[in-house]
Order: C-alpha cells, then sequence, then structure tokens
C-alpha cells in the first residue's frame, strides 16, 4: 500500500545480561536494508545524540541504545530487522585451531606450515590485498561450516607423497567473495616391483556452496610406476571436488587430477586413471562453472591403459 506521507518508528531496543562478560568491549550493532528494498537513501537513522542521514546501515550502535528511523519514501514499512556484528580475531602463525567465530587475514597476509583444524561456524574474511596461504592443508570437523568472506586470496596447497585430502573433513565451505584455490598433493612414484602406486590427493573433499569469488580446484596426479614393474598399478589422479557443488553466483573450475604412468619394460601393468573433477552432484542457479576430468597415465608398458576420469560423476541440475 502506497503512502505520501512520513513513516517514523522507534525501533530497535537490544538489551543484553553482560554477567562474567562485563568486563568485554560492547558489542557493537549494524542495521541493514533487506537487499532489493526499493528508495533506500529516503531513510535516515538517529542513535543517542548523532544523526546519520543518507541510506543505512548505522554504524556504531551499542547494547541499549534506542535507535529511530524514519522513512520519507511512499511504500509501507514491513519490517527492520537487526544484525550484530561480530568483531574479527586477527589470524596469526600459532592460531592453527579455528573454532567457532570470525577470523581476518592480517595485512600483509600470512603463511602456515601446519595443517588447520575447524570445527562450528567459522567466518574467515580474506582481507582486500592480503594473501593466505596453507600448505599443509585444512580439516573441516563433521558438522562444520567455513564462509570465507573478503577480497583477498587463499591458497590450500596439497603435500606432494601425501594422498590425503587438501581440504579434508566432512564439513562445508560457503565462498562469498575473494578467491580459493585448492591444489591436491602429487602422489609418489613407486619403485618395488609388484607394488601399486598411491592416487593423487583430492583437493577438496566434501561440500560446496559458492555464492560468489572465484574458486579453482585441481586434483593431484596419480603415482607413476618405476620401469620393469610387474603386474602393479599406477595411481589415479585425485578428485578435485569430491562432494556435492552449488553455483548461485560466480566463478568455479574443477580439474582432475592425472593418472599416473606405467613407464617403460613395465609388464601387466596399469596406468592410472583420470581423477574426476567433481564426484559429488552439481547444482547450478547462477554464476559459470567449468569442470575437466583428468586424463589417463602415459602407457608405455605391455599392460592396460587407464580409463578417463569423469568431469561430474553425479548427476548436474542447471537452473538458470
Amino acid at each position: 500500500m502506497e503512502r505520501n506521507r512520513l513513516l517514523t518508528l522507534l525501533v530497535l531496543l537490544v538489551t543484553a545480561v553482560m554477567g562474567a562478560w562485563a568486563q568485554e568491549p560492547a558489542t557493537t550493532y549494524t542495521v541493514n536494508l533487506k537487499d532489493g528494498t526499493e528508495n533506500p537513501t529516503t531513510w535516515t537513522g538517529k542513535f543517542g545524540d548523532a544523526t546519520q542521514f543518507g541510506a543505512l546501515p548505522l554504524e556504531g550502535v551499542t547494547e541499549g541504545q534506542t535507535v529511530t528511523l524514519k522513512y520519507s519514501g511512499i511504500r509501507e514499512l514491513k519490517s527492520i530487522k537487526a544484525k550484530v556484528v561480530v568483531p574479527a580475531t586477527t589470524l596469526d602463525n600459532t592460531m592453527i585451531a579455528w573454532t567457532a567465530g570470525t577470523y581476518a587475514v592480517p595485512a600483509g597476509g600470512l603463511t602456515f606450515s601446519a595443517a588447520i583444524t575447524v570445527s562450528g561456524e567459522v567466518t574467515l574474511v580474506l582481507t582486500d590485498g592480503t594473501t593466505l596461504t596453507l600448505n599443509k592443508g585444512i580439516s573441516l570437523a563433521e558438522g562444520a561450516t567455513l564462509t570465507i568472506e573478503g577480497e583477498g586470496t587463499m591458497n590450500v596447497n596439497g603435500s606432494n607423497g601425501n594422498t590425503s585430502s587438501t581440504v579434508a573433513g566432512t564439513g562445508t565451505i560457503v565462498l562469498t567473495s575473494g578467491t580459493l584455490t585448492a591444489t591436491g598433493g602429487n602422489a609418489a612414484t613407486v619403485a618395488t616391483h609388484g607394488t601399486s602406486s598411491n592416487p593423487g590427493g583430492v583437493a577438496i573433499n566434501g561440500a560446496v556452496t559458492v555464492n560468489g569469488g572465484t574458486l579453482n580446484a585441481t586434483g593431484g596426479t596419480g603415482g607413476s610406476l618405476s620401469e620393469r614393474t610387474v603386474s602393479a598399478h599406477a595411481g589415479a589422479g585425485g578428485t578435485a571436488i569430491s562432494g556435492n557443488v552449488t553455483v548461485n553466483a560466480g566463478n568455479v573450475t574443477a580439474t582432475g587430477g592425472n593418472g599416473g604412468s606405467d613407464n617403460q619394460y613395465c609388464s601387466g601393468a596399469i596406468a592410472g586413471a583420470g581423477g574426476a573433477a567433481i564426484g559429488g552432484n552439481v547444482t547450478i542457479t547462477g554464476g559459470t562453472w567449468t569442470a575437466t576430468n583428468g586424463s589417463a597415465g602415459a602407457h608405455m608398458g605391455d599392460g592396460t591403459v587407464g580409463a578417463g576420469g569423469q568431469a561430474v560423476a553425479g548427476t548436474v541440475t542447471d537452473n538458470r
């Protein structure tokens, strides 16, 4: 229902029992208009003795303050929501266990040489212009969610000779902005006769939702066989993303790892199969995505050629 008069509302009286946390800084709140709200510049706000004109949000609202919002547009007011802004904890090299909370990459970036674990609901802010490098991978506990925000870059590298997943565990990654690149580790060549080599590492294990930004995932290369190996399998290429992938916006590129080679003079050996780009299902409502399967390893003996990988092992549902 359209109206041509000014609507004035008194909203958002926020109280809390501080208890044992009384010594902590007061929580800060932000007033946000819902995405798609018409005439956003017709809103003004007042909190305490300060008046802010123009579009919301109103930064600096603290606990217990009364906030007055004024709307001079022509649409009927439906609702207003207050969002708690949780201060981010700045990461340093000693923080390898990320529990529920918000973490930010410091200016200048950061490199970890130890594996990272994630539990609970974790938000990671990739500060603009920074690069976060994880050289020993990251593991998400069951039920954990890692939401990645900001306009920086995150590189997660697998270890060569290590077949574990680069982004391991059974949690979920949600990418909203920035660039995430995950690379599976390459398996080692096996020199023992009759012994098969390992597969390449999986880049991302578990489910991924992309709401924005850029995701690049590449599976590791399978281990090759040394010369004259008898009756053994070269390792398959690693899967880029093993779980289900949902793309709502942004860009996704998934590339399966290549299989290992069986090398010359091998007898009865099998070259490694190519890895899948995506091992689960794909649902897409927006954005772009590319899935490329890994190639079978080179075959130089008298055994069997490995199979090529699958681009998507599950089903693809395109709702665009």
